[in-house]
């Protein structure tokens, strides 16, 4: 398997005589990008996946529903915030806290 590689490596170098070091350099250079498109495609897959069960906004519906309780929050607010977090808007977070901070109460 390694002679096939070799041999591999060797017709792709364009060298009839390969030497084995360009061939390490090569399989080297490879394997570091592979590595690299690795890494780069779990990030983007992090990035754009959400995961559902982290509340938008830093606030769990039951928290929504105690600050309006407490009259943290106007019925307004916690329908904006609560219609955000179900559907799931990517800028709810900062809004949701943004609500939260106009009305006064923190």
């Amino acid at each position: 398997m390694t002679a096939a590689l070799a041999s591999g490596a060797a017709v792709l170098l364009g060298a009839p005589g390969y030497n084995a070091g360009r061939v390490f350099i090569v399989l080297g250079v490879l394997a570091g990008l592979s590595l690299v498109v690795i890494i780069a495609g779990a990030l983007i897959h992090k990035k754009l996946s959400k995961d559902p069960a982290v509340p938008l906004g830093g606030y769990t519906l039951d928290q929504l529903q105690r600050m309006r309780d407490q009259g943290q929050l106007t019925q307004e607010e916690y329908d904006m915030a609560r219609g955000m977090i179900i559907a799931g808007e990517s800028r709810a977070g900062g809004v949701v806290k943004d609500a939260v901070e106009d009305s006064g109460h923190s």
